[in-house]
């Protein structure tokens, strides 16, 4: 649920006032920007009825309890806690009290207490789905005491179970069993254990206090290296170079590198070295290290690599000539290999972008000639129909995406090439072949996307063009939705879980009752009505990147082939307004449209507010930190850590900032202002030079990063998507 939701929800809980009731939440304070605005929640105090029924004072306890824990007013969610307990004894979610009774009592100090709540939890509630919860927090409950040898045994027995292998609060607890064996002098296995919790924990917050613990342990004792073994160096530094921490797997290489075991090893550091620059865009030294492979070990089999790298380096910098010199040295020396294939290919996408189409096609036809097995053949025979479409060779290229999509159906180009099949086709006037194109990407691709769209588009103009031309629907999904039924579990634990779920929602809870839904469907196989349930649950809970998820696993047939008759409900679940309070404030202004930020967000983060990618990029518009800093200071913040960034008030004050620049910067064409949100602006005006500026399409066509392709498509999908539900929802 997001910060606001709490607010509002909170806001409205009744305060119970009989004599000896709970006291009050003084003060909450938001996640909000520091020095823009504070919006605070001052004492108060709601007269009940003189005397309220039952229902509504569970409602109130269970809900008092849950929002004062979450705010961490632990007195509060204490006393709220023993009274639901005391005057609903009989309740279903009675586990729910005990164990914020639990935790309250644990961020009180009072650990003994909180253990004989878990017990009692343990004991009365064998089958509730917070025993792994109350299971870590029984460990850190002797952690906190600083009896780090009970500690030690409660973490290593979790960690050897099973079933919490994916919990959450997972990489906290090795963070802490490391640090109960460092404690206890066990500074091998606190060593080890530290190493092992940065790997598992590296795209979580627990990475960081991992990594430093190390690091700083690895100072004061550097004798612990010697145990790890260079194979096991190797593997930490490729998981570190494969989740986009390169500047971290530098130390990890000076340290294999002073070992300087055998020449092998050292041939493998130097290549090391040379491809972590390289990701780091630290181009010189990547060079200079490719360089000196290339003179210590000319007989390697891996000399082409090392070519091939320094040729992307040199195109990187934009020096075509240098890299033409790498390119013909591959072509005269190695001239079956792999990289060799690999540099004709880059030499004709090179001459693509500079729109040099001829040469360019020359380049992709030596590549097909001589390399026609390579994994590469499908992306050269898209490009090389492109550049033939772009020269108004309309039959070679129909040609070229024919033999494309007749050899390689399941190339991730098919669907486009179907697409500007059609578009030849219909610059040749053949119209009736250009619909059996669209028909085809509508049939075998995706009809509610952004391919589809555009091929919907076309066979409207064709309509058009031709009244008499035969146009065949888009196919959709014929299998309706059960809406109007409730779940049904064939176990009785699966009963029991769902019977919560229930009381949960009765009780106001929708967070809880998603997550108590969650749990069931985890243990026993779903049926439609049940993850629909569920993503009502997370809709009512504003749980949006779960309900995200919950839809593209579950539903994504219906999301890109789902006709009319599908009720709004659904499509508002499969593109929910998320933060949209906050998007809609900075948009005011009018010139950025808040669907175009949910679409992007979307795509960025699938509304995930802790997002963190592999390169670093941070929270729901996933802002890298150099550009976030630059825009803060423009805005005249003070950011004092990266983690700033991921509070979504300032992500989405940060990214729409930027959007707006990209808007004024490429006039409002959404194209490149997409495409530089993902790849920077000044790859994109390289991009631009030579695009028709009258077809928006061929400019996405064009972009030679597939991913950056793919990312443009995916949020003009998203956007066209939202304009198309909100218009429908406001009946426009």
């Amino acid at each position: 649920m997001s910060p606001i939701v709490f607010f509002l929800i909170v806001f409205s809980i009744v305060f119970l006032t009989q004599p000896g009731s709970l006291g009050n939440i003084e003060e909450i304070t938001p996640d909000v920007l520091p020095d823009q605005e504070v919006v605070k929640m001052s004492a108060f105090r709601i007269e009940l009825p003189p005397e309220p029924g039952p229902q509504q004072r569970a409602e109130n306890l269970l809900q008092l309890a849950h929002f004062s824990f979450q705010f961490g007013q632990h007195e509060q969610a204490n006393q709220a806690a023993q009274q639901f307990i005391l005057e609903q004894p009989g309740s279903l979610v009675l586990d729910y009290a005990y164990y914020y009774l639990a935790s309250s009592y644990a961020n009180l100090t009072r650990y003994a207490e909180a253990r004989e709540s878990i017990k009692r939890l343990r004991s009365s509630y064998p089958q509730s789905r917070l025993l792994a919860e109350a299971a870590f927090l029984e460990a850190d409950t002797y952690f906190e005491q600083q009896n780090y040898a009970t500690a030690l045994q409660l973490y290593l027995a979790l960690r050897q179970q099973k079933a919490y292998k994916n919990h959450p609060l997972l990489p906290e607890a090795l963070l802490k069993l490391a640090q109960c064996y460092e404690r206890t002098d066990q500074l091998a296995a606190a060593r080890a254990m530290y190493h092992q919790t940065w790997k598992e924990a590296i795209s979580t917050p627990g990475y960081t206090p991992a990594r430093d613990h190390e690091a700083c342990l690895l100072v004061q004792h550097p004798e612990l290296l010697a145990p790890i073994s260079t194979k096991d160096l190797f593997d930490s530094i490729n998981t570190l170079l494969k989740n986009g921490k390169a500047a971290d797997a530098l130390p990890w290489l000076r340290r294999v590198q002073a070992r300087s075991e055998s020449p092998k090893l050292e041939e493998s550091v130097v290549l090391k070295f040379a491809e972590t620059y390289y990701l780091l865009r630290e181009n010189a030294k990547s060079r200079a290290y490719y360089r000196e492979f290339l003179r210590d070990y000319p007989q390697s089999k891996l000399v082409p690599y090392a070519f091939d790298r320094i040729g992307r380096l040199y195109l990187r910098e934009g020096r075509l000539q240098d890299f033409l010199s790498i390119s013909q040295r591959l072509r005269k020396e190695y001239p079956t290999s792999a990289y060799t294939a690999a540099a004709v290919r880059l030499h004709g996408k090179e001459l693509e972008l500079q729109g040099r189409f001829r040469e360019a096609i020359r380049e992709f036809n030596e590549f097909l000639q001589k390399y026609p097995k390579n994994a590469l053949a499908p992306d050269v025979l898209w490009s090389r129909g492109w550049c033939q479409y772009q020269l108004q060779e309309d039959q070679a290229a129909l040609n070229t995406f024919d033999m494309l999509i007749r050899s390689y159906p399941k190339s991730d180009h098919r669907n486009q090439a179907l697409y500007w099949a059609g578009r030849a086709a219909e610059r040749m006037q053949r119209y009736t072949r250009a619909a059996e194109y669209y028909t085809m990407m509508l049939k075998i691709g995706q009809p509610r996307s952004y391919l589809g769209e555009l091929s919907l588009q076309s066979l409207t103009r064709l309509k058009q063009r031709d009244p008499n031309l035969r146009v065949e629907p888009p196919p959709t999904v014929a299998t309706p939705l059960p809406f109007d039924k409730l779940p049904s579990f064939s176990t009785s634990y699966g009963q029991l879980h769902w019977q919560k779920t229930q009381e949960l929602e009765r009780l106001g809870l929708p967070d809880l009752a998603a997550e108590e839904l969650a749990h069931a469907l985890e243990q026993e196989k779903g049926s439609q009505a049940a993850y629909l349930t569920l993503a009502h649950l997370y809709s009512q809970a504003g749980k949006y990147h779960e309900l995200v998820r919950l839809m593209q696993r579950h539903f994504w047939l219906w999301i890109v082939r789902g006709g009319d008759d599908l009720p709004q409900e659904f499509w508002n679940y499969a593109y929910p307004l998320s933060f949209f309070e906050i998007t809609s404030r900075h948009t005011a202004d009018s010139t950025l449209d808040p669907f175009l930020v949910q679409a992007l967000m979307m795509a960025e983060s699938l509304f995930d507010p802790h997002a963190v990618s592999p390169v670093g990029a941070l929270g729901l518009m996933q802002l890298m930190p150099a550009t976030g800093a630059r825009l803060a200071a423009g805005l005249g913040l003070e950011i004092d850590s990266s983690d700033q960034y991921l509070r979504p008030e300032i992500n989405i004050l940060l990214g729409t900032t930027y959007l707006r620049q990209l808007l004024e910067l490429f006039q409002n064409e959404l194209p490149p202002v997409i495409a530089s949100y993902n790849a920077g602006e000044q790859r994109v005006k390289e991009w631009r030079r030579n695009a028709d500026p009258d077809d928006p399409a061929a400019f996405v066509a064009m972009i030679p990063y597939r991913e950056t392709q793919n990312y443009v498509q995916k949020v003009l999908w998203y956007y066209q998507e939202y304009r198309r539900i909100y218009s429908m929802a406001q009946g426009h």
